[in-house]
Formats: C-alpha cells, structure tokens, sequence
C-alpha cells in the first residue's frame, strides 16, 4: 500500500518513465487506498485521422502493450500511413470524473532506435506514483459538479452565451483541425454561469455567440476557439465593439454594380486558406457605402468587387477606420487582359521553340522570370491548382537559363526512380505505368496530391520536356520508411528542394506543396516555434517567393474525419470560398503576410479532382 503522504508527495512529478513493453494502470482513489474499477480507451491520431481503442484489463489492471505490433493489429489503416502517432489514454470509471492522459509519442516499430517506450503522466491529475511491482497508481476523483463561469475582462457575468462543449482529443492535419468529443452545448444564465460535465482533461470550447472571443485564445485568427482545461471554471471573453465603415469610391463608370465584401478570420469547416464571409453591403449610384455596425476584430480582409472582377483589396488590420471616408480609385483599366503579356526570351530550334504553353494567368509574369524561386501552395484535391503550376512551368521553362527548371513535387523521395523512369520511357503507355507503380499513386491514403489533375500535370511536363524544354522534377516528401513528422519532415523537405537547387547551378525553381509547407513565417497555430519548409528555404534563398491558395469556392477531394472517429473518409467535398470574379490571377505584396506568403493565386471556381485509378470511399485502392 502506498502511503497518502508519498502520493502528495510525488504529485510534482509530471511522468513517470513505462518499462517494459506493457505499462499496468491500476486507477485508485485519491488516498490511493482503494482500487477503482475503471474502462481505458487509447485515443490515438496519426495527423491523417484519428481512432479510440479499448485497452485490455486483467484482474483490474488496465494494460498499455507499448508496442507498434499491437497498435497495427488494432488499428491497420492508421499505422499504414504513417509511423507518427500520438496517444493519449483516457480512464472512465462510474462515479468518478473522466481522466484524459497528456499526449505521448506512440512507440515505433522494433528495432527503431526511436522505438523506446515514452513518459506516460496525468497532469491534470494527482501524479501517477510507480508501486513496487512496477504499475503506475493513477488517482481518481469523485465526480462533481462544474460550472463554466463566462466572464468578461473586468470580471463581471456575461449571461446569455452559448458555447460547444467537448473533450479535446487532438490538433492535426495542414490546416490544425481541432479534433474532439462533443459534451453538448451551454447557454450561460444571467449569472454568466453553465453546468458541463465534470471531467479532469482539456475541453474544447467554441462559441456560438457572435461579436465575442476568448481573450486567452493563442491564435489570433481563430478567437472563437479555446482549448483548456478550465481549472477555475472561468472563459473569460473580451466583446468586439462595432466602428462606423465608410467608403467612397471614385473614377468608376457604375459604382451601383460594386459590393464591399469581406473575408471573416475565422472560417469554420473550410480548410486552409480560405475566405468566407460574403458581401457586406452594396454601394450607392454616387459611390458611397457606410455600414454602422462593422466589427474589425472578425475580418481579415475587405474587397470591392463588380461584375468585372474584383477593383480593390485590404487588409482590415491596415486601415484608418477612425477618420474620413476610405476612397477607393478605380483601376485606370478595369477590363485587364485574362493573361500575362511578359514576353517570352528568344530560343533557339529544338529547344523548345515548338512548346506552346497554356496562357499565364494575370500578374504572373514575375514570377517566371530567369532564376525565379517560387512555391505554389495549394489546397490539395483541385483540378485547377495543377493546371495552374502547368502554365507557371512551361513559361518558367521557356524562361530558364542553362540550369533549366527544377520542379519539386510533393511526393516520397523513395519514388524518384519512377518519376524518373516516366520522364525518360520512350512509350506514353509504359510511362504511365510505371508512373502509377509509383507508392505515391498505391498507398492507402489518397488525399488529393495523387489526383488525375496531378497526373495530368506529369503528363504535360513529361511532354514539355521531350520537346526540348530543360525540366528536371525532383520528388522531395518524407517516405513511410524514414518515420519523419512535424519539424523533422519539414526539415528533410527543405534539404531535398535546398539541394537540387544547388546542383542544378542558376536554375529556376518551382516547387508545388501544401500550403502548410509554403509558409514561410515562423511557427503555426498548434506549435509556434516550427519552422515549415518554406520558412528554412527561405533562410537560403533570399529571394524565393511563395503564393498562398485563393479560389471563388467549389469543390475538392478531400478527407475528413468520419463522424465518431475511426478512418478516413475521403471524397469530393464542398470548399468555400470568395468570389473574385471568373479569371485565375496573381496578386503579389509589397510585404508578406502573417504566415509568410507573399501573395496569392486566384483560381476563380474550383472544381474536384479524383485520385488516379478506382478508389473507395475511404481514400484506399
């Protein structure tokens, strides 16, 4: 028996190291006398999808088999797409509050020298105390009630708040999609006060409520958003105030046909890099517009936009909203031409001189000029996204000096043989086949980079570069065998881009990511010290530019989580977005924005594109 004293005195420890290859629980109660009789589920995300496993017990003890052999029986489709896997262990037991574990590394596959067991500890718990045989006594309170106590930041009641409660489970994906398990949702009373279920691990909140955010929210483009483990009980909520938006707009012919629109900064269910909010008001006859009751705090940007497209463009955190009018002059030429008119360099008979490359969407033309450095973000699963990069690569191409073009795409380093081989087949069909041996195109996970818009992309560059033009593609992601996540991939991606580079002297270079990986500032929202690939390459290549995702909405193949967790569930999903007019074009800034793009590409209406080959609904061959 372990002494109450010693549990209190061991409280501070925050893990305690598991031996062995199976970790024994036994949940007691706080004077860690008396044995709970507890269920154990493992919660495990793997970045792509997340599962809830039961954990087996014996004689009242919950075993942990800390092996990846177990996880693969238990879970095959998830330790098929990657050896990254968080857990965390959550404990139920009647009568006794839930208790959620901290997150720990899963263990990879014997004989990995990463493979060692990791630190299991509760946190948000009495400290689990190592008895004399080995097992981890885990404390379990009572349950009781709890109340979410809204507050503002003086202190006093906020009544009338709704919020989505639930059980924080995980932060995964490109777009640091917040996975949890709803616990219901809650109107605070006139106290400012509202009964949740009672549990010791991080709650997930988000408000329902408009004009409001969490003052404690870490990113400040999702304020709506807070996970906690609420100790005090307290949210505290700081309330928008509205300003008076007014705006005049001049040397437009029909100022009537304009609306003022806005991008929200947060934008629930969208994705990465996109913009929803829709138009705000229209303007008058005479070019005016006031709206007596906009919140800045909740857009990131507002745009004018007219039958023609959109005229003009701005970041709210920019503008003057205490003075005058905002004036807006009308482009001298509002009818701009659909395509870039940079003149291609002269070229010599066989060398490319009979590619006729796709039209340059307006405002490109910077970015194919000699030496360029550019990564393309995008959202995966578009057919328009790969076209895009198509028409950058042939004029890029054309553009090239003797270092020619260096095209990086996101695929497994271990494929470049095939990507190789597909390039230099004499055979379009042999190509292809080889092409589509490639583990790229047949692993189990099919979540838009091996789209048939991708493929198409390959073909064109292949046929491209058979006509003369000097394009050398360089596979640069991590493969299933180096078991590389987060910093470690996206340092192995920058070396792999860094290095064709620098063999390939002078060249131009054009790499085609997500647009996680096309950042170029410092952190993202769930780890601010991460430097993306884009951040490390852009350490050294000072020059490199690189383009955030931007459409009107449509559609892309995607994955989502299925309702209760498990496996994914891949397929042609609705995607929102802001319509800035029917033609593609790019929009460069004099400096970058938060993430680190220093503009966008704008692909008016988007459209799904399907993996190569016969897929199922859940992504697999």
């Amino acid at each position: 028996m372990v002494p109450r004293s010693a549990l209190w005195l061991l409280s501070s420890l925050a893990a305690v190291s598991a031996t062995g290859e199976v970790v024994t629980i036994r949940p007691v109660d706080v004077d860690g006398r008396l044995p709970v009789e507890a269920t154990a589920e493992l919660l495990v995300d793997n970045w792509y999808a997340q599962q809830s496993i039961a954990l087996p017990t014996r004689d009242g003890l919950i075993l942990v088999p800390l092996t990846r052999e177990w996880l693969c029986d238990q879970w095959p489709e998830g330790c098929a797409a990657t050896d990254h896997v968080e857990a965390r262990i959550l404990l139920a037991a009647p009568g006794r509050a839930a208790l959620a574990s901290d997150p720990f590394q899963w263990p990879r596959r014997s004989g990995d020298p990463s493979a060692a067991s990791p630190e299991i500890g509760f946190s948000l718990a009495p400290a689990p105390v190592v008895a004399s045989d080995g097992t981890l006594l885990v404390p379990m309170r009572t349950a009781g009630s709890r109340t979410l106590h809204a507050r503002d930041t003086a202190g006093s009641p906020l009544g009338g708040v709704t919020l989505d409660v639930a059980m924080y489970f995980s932060t995964g994906g490109h777009c640091a999609v917040i996975r949890s398990r709803p616990l219901g949702t809650v109107t605070t009373d006139a106290a400012g006060d509202a009964p949740i279920p009672d549990g010791d691990f991080d709650y997930h909140l988000r408000l329902r409520t408009p004009h409001l955010a969490f003052a404690a929210a870490p990113d400040p483009h999702a304020r709506q958003t807070l996970v906690t483990p609420l100790r005090d009980g307290i949210a505290e909520l700081v309330a928008f105030r509205p300003v008076v938006l007014r705006m005049e707009v001049v040397g437009f012919a029909d100022p009537a046909t304009l609306t003022l629109a806005g991008c929200i900064q947060e934008c629930p269910g969208s994705g990465c890099a996109a913009c929803c909010g829709g138009m705000l008001a229209e303007l008058t006859a005479a070019g005016n517009l006031e709206i007596v009751d906009f919140y800045p705090d909740e857009y990131s940007e507002i745009y004018l936009a007219g039958d023609g497209g959109e005229i003009w463009r701005a970041a709210v955190s920019e503008l003057d909203l205490s003075g005058p009018p905002i004036v807006v002059e009308a482009p001298t030429d509002p009818a701009e031409s659909e395509t870039d008119e940079t003149p291609l360099v002269e070229r010599e008979a066989g060398s490319g001189a009979e590619v006729d490359c796709p039209p340059l969407p307006r405002g490109a033309g910077k970015l194919v000029e000699l030496g360029s450095f550019v990564l393309v973000g995008e959202v995966h699963g578009t057919v328009e996204a790969p076209a895009f990069v198509g028409a950058l690569a042939c004029s890029a191409a054309m553009h090239a000096g003797p270092g020619g073009l260096v095209v990086g795409i996101e695929m497994s380093h271990a494929d470049q043989p095939y990507l190789d081989a597909f390039f230099a087949l004499e055979s379009p069909t042999a190509a292809g086949r080889e092409l589509l041996s490639a583990t790229h195109f047949t692993d189990a996970f099919r979540d838009g980079r091996d789209s048939e818009a991708v493929v198409s992309l390959l073909e064109d560059l292949r046929r491209w570069r058979r006509a003369g033009l000097k394009i050398t593609p360089i596979a640069f992601d991590v493969s299933a065998d180096d078991g590389a996540a987060g910093a470690a991939r996206e340092t192995a991606m920058a070396e792999r881009i860094a290095a064709a580079a620098e063999r390939h002297a002078g060249a131009t270079v054009l790499v085609y990511t997500g647009n996680l990986h096309s950042r170029t500032a410092k952190g993202v929202p769930w780890d601010p010290d991460l430097l993306t690939m884009g951040a490390r390459l852009l350490g050294r290549f000072p020059h490199l530019r690189s383009l955030d995702f931007a459409s009107a909405g449509g559609s892309a193949w995607v994955c989502i989580m299925a309702p209760e967790g498990g496996a994914m569930e891949c397929g042609e999903r609705v995607q929102n977005g802001v319509d800035r007019g029917g033609r593609p074009f790019v929009e460069l800034w004099s400096e970058p924005d938060e993430s680190g793009h220093h503009g966008i590409y704008y692909l008016g209406p988007i459209s799904a594109s399907p993996p190569a080959g016969e897929t199922s609904p859940d992504g697999r061959r």
